[in-house]
């Protein structure tokens, strides 16, 4: 492998890559020289890299943008770097021969290359359901490719689906002269993960090169890694093939997600007024639900669950008039519109989510159970003063109920404490196998999901229930930070739309009284 990279390092600097203060170290690019805050790390041309632009222009690329094939924006360039690899990574002769020779072969890391066993640690999850989505997406792109090249017919179906998710976990985002594009950068796809931002990649116009840049000191002999996002414990696993650690214990926790269908079913009430109202796409749609409440795509969620339990004349009249076409909850979200109404959409999530954590399997629920007087503890010790002196001062802290606790700082520390409990209890001697540990992230942060919006219900219900319906104010003792945010939200929501009936009013009073004038006149 060493005698691998060394050829395409030299095939890089022939073209004028730089990256003289780094070196391959295994898999890992390692610092050589200090750097310093906005110092150029990398420099490799566009001319070295595999562009979507490449894969387009390529002899399979070129039959299929003729074809105009429907592949979707989001994959269409991908599909093309992936044609673009297969035709050519046996061809000794093509200048990225080097570079295919150092790709990785970890398909076993990514679940749509998973055994029946290993998806089955996923039970309960709805990233099965995504799973078998990307796999028949691969196999559609499989078989559009099959269908217009027969040179194409020579690569098997799992070939392309290990093409495609090198392609999904390796290429960079990059705008190229007003365009955005896909790259394979060599070298610079061996940056790691890393959850804080220490350094940037850009297109350097100057240089026409794919450049990466340190945003802060680096001493010799650290790893240059780069910062993927923030995305939940599920995309990491789907689209990259591993969970790291900050989806459960960092600033990532919020993003983990739970998924559910709804619909207008006859039982809820106005439910035939319902059912005409909502468009084609809202008739039957998945939605998710995250602990950011004030989040797009949770706020879809809540403003269908409003829909649902709205019940009489004032709720049934607050709903919009009529949902176009292209009418979105997303877009246009309904706010809270009662407190009955609201107390009713916390009820119905509540017990969403106790009916999700009913469906992993009872050995993870277990483990969540007996890691929960943990977690208590471990948030308990968080609430300790350290003052001058090294003693410590306990603050007082309230035990933690059965779904891990009320309190945020309990769910986080829920679930971190479930995975070190997994990890350490299925292998005393080493490592659990990367597919178990991947699985038991995204079972956690789930069932961290759940664990919030169960124990937010308990604490936010009787809130509201007591709440001062003439002030609109409510009695915060005893609730947490997110608690209070989401008391605080729905009263501002029922502020709002109480003062804009108010001001309906009067402005219909007023045009009675110009029409009244008028008619006297």
């Amino acid at each position: 492998m060493e005698s691998d990279f060394a050829a395409l390092e030299s095939s890089l600097r022939a073209r004028g890559a730089a990256f003289g203060k780094v070196e391959v170290v295994g898999r890992k690019l390692i610092t050589k020289s200090e750097l310093k805050a906005g110092e150029v790390i990398i420099s490799i041309p566009l001319s070295c890299c595999i562009t979507s632009d490449m894969g387009r222009d390529s002899p399979w690329g070129t039959a299929l943008s003729k074809r105009n094939e429907k592949l979707g924006d989001e994959f269409r360039d991908q599909v093309y770097l992936a044609a673009y690899y297969l035709q050519f990574r046996d061809k000794k002769e093509c200048f990225h021969y080097p570079y295919f020779k150092v790709f990785p072969n970890n398909r076993d890391d990514f679940p749509v290359f998973w055994s029946a066993g290993q998806l089955e640690l996923l039970h309960g999850s709805s990233i099965r359901a995504s799973i078998e989505g990307l796999q028949e997406c691969l196999k559609r792109e499989y078989e559009t490719l099959s269908s217009i090249s027969s040179d194409f017919q020579r690569i098997t179906l799992d070939e392309f689906k290990w093409a495609r998710m090198l392609i999904s976990s390796r290429a960079f985002r990059l705008t190229v002269k007003g365009r955005e594009i896909r790259v394979l950068g060599p070298l610079v796809d061996l940056m790691d993960h890393a959850e804080k931002r220490r350094t940037t990649w850009k297109y350097d116009a100057s240089t026409d090169a794919l450049t990466v840049c340190a945003l802060e000191d680096f001493r010799v002999g650290e790893e240059i890694r780069c910062h993927y996002g923030k995305k939940s414990a599920k995309k990491f696993l789907l689209y990259y093939g591993f969970t790291p650690d900050e989806t459960l214990t960092g600033a990532y926790d919020h993003l983990n997600d739970v998924e559910f269908v709804m619909f207008v079913h006859p039982d809820f009430p106005e439910a035939k007024a319902k059912q005409r109202l909502v468009n084609e796409e809202y008739a039957c749609k998945k939605y998710s639900v995250d602990t950011a409440f004030t989040r797009a795509n949770t706020l879809e969620a809540l403003s269908f669950m409003r829909l649902l339990c709205a019940s009489g004349e004032e709720e049934m009249t607050a709903l919009p008039k009529q949902m176009s076409k292209d009418y979105s909850f997303r877009e246009t979200p309904i706010q809270p519109m009662s407190i009955r109404n609201e107390v009713e959409v916390l009820r119905m999530l509540s017990n969403m989510m106790k009916e999700q954590h009913s469906h992993y399997s009872d050995e993870m629920r277990s483990r969540a159970g007996a890691s929960a007087a943990a977690a208590a503890a471990a948030a308990a010790d968080q609430k300790e003063d350290v003052v001058s002196g090294g003693d410590k001062r306990k603050r007082s802290t309230n035990g933690g109920p059965a779904y891990a606790g009320r309190k945020r700082a309990r769910v986080k520390s829920s679930s971190a404490s479930l995975v070190s409990s997994t990890s350490s209890s299925l292998s005393s001697e080493s490592e659990p196998p990367s597919s178990q540990r991947s699985a038991e992230t995204v079972i956690v942060g789930e069932m961290a999901v759940c664990s919030f919006y169960i124990s937010l219900a308990e604490a936010v219900i009787p809130a509201l229930e007591g709440l001062d319906e003439s002030t609109l104010t409510v009695d915060a003792e005893g609730l947490s930070g997110q608690e209070k945010e989401y008391v605080a939200y729905v009263c501002y929501s029922l502020q709002v739309r109480r003062k804009a009936k108010l001001d309906a009013a009067k402005k219909r009073k007023k045009n009675k009284k110009n029409k009244a004038k008028t008619k006297n006149a």
